[in-house]
């Protein structure tokens, strides 16, 4: 009785221990090796594929500087300056978000529409592919698009007409003295670098 127990009990370990060994798994492997080299390969030519179709896209930038008054910042008061070059900081961060602003995107809209010919674009569409980053007092703006003259184009006439409404007045009653209609940022916005043809972004970015 107790040597059938020991037999069992040898049996149910044998089960246990009981696996796919090295040499059956390369046994398996070795009878599906044309399938498994057709499935790398037809991933490896889909891969391929698929970085050729992919729609390139391509990145402009250009930049902007907020000016303040230098006069003070050569005075002799150096609590002047620094209270000019806080206020330029303060205009600086106005205008990122100013840029952005349905007010400039739609005049952004019609220039582009009327210079060339770019009819498929919003206010909307146009922000979702710009960013605005502000160091100091330059404010540097990007616009990806799938064609490199494109993405310039764009870019450009965003810089352009940021400018334009900015500056934008109306005359007084003697009609001659200009008044702003955005007074902080009124003449405070130059282009430091206006933005070339665009380059191509890495597809991992």
């Amino acid at each position: 009785m107790e040597s059938e127990i020991q037999s069992s009990n040898v049996q149910v370990v044998e089960e246990q221990n009981d696996g796919l060994s090295f040499k059956d798994i390369l046994c398996i492997v070795r009878n599906h090796l044309i399938a498994i080299i057709v499935f790398v390969l037809a991933f490896t030519v889909l891969g391929f594929v698929y970085s050729r179709v992919e729609t390139p896209t391509y990145k402009a930038s250009a930049s902007m500087m907020v000016s303040y008054d230098g006069t003070a910042a050569t005075s002799s008061s150096s609590s002047s300056a620094t209270a000019n070059y806080q206020y330029a900081n303060y205009v600086s961060q106005t205008f990122v978000v100013f840029i952005t602003q349905d007010v400039v995107l739609d005049k952004v809209v019609e220039d582009i529409k009327t210079q060339y010919g770019y009819d498929n674009y919003s206010a909307s569409s146009i922000r979702k592919s710009m960013s605005t980053t502000l160091n100091s007092l330059i404010i540097d703006v990007t616009y990806t698009a799938s064609d490199a003259e494109v993405a310039q184009n764009i870019l450009n006439a965003v810089i352009t007409q940021a400018q334009e409404v900015a500056n934008s007045h109306t005359l007084s009653d003697d009609g001659v003295t200009k008044i702003p209609t955005y007074k902080l940022l009124y003449e405070n916005l130059n282009v430091l670098s206006p933005a070339k043809e665009g380059s191509k972004v890495r597809s991992e970015e």
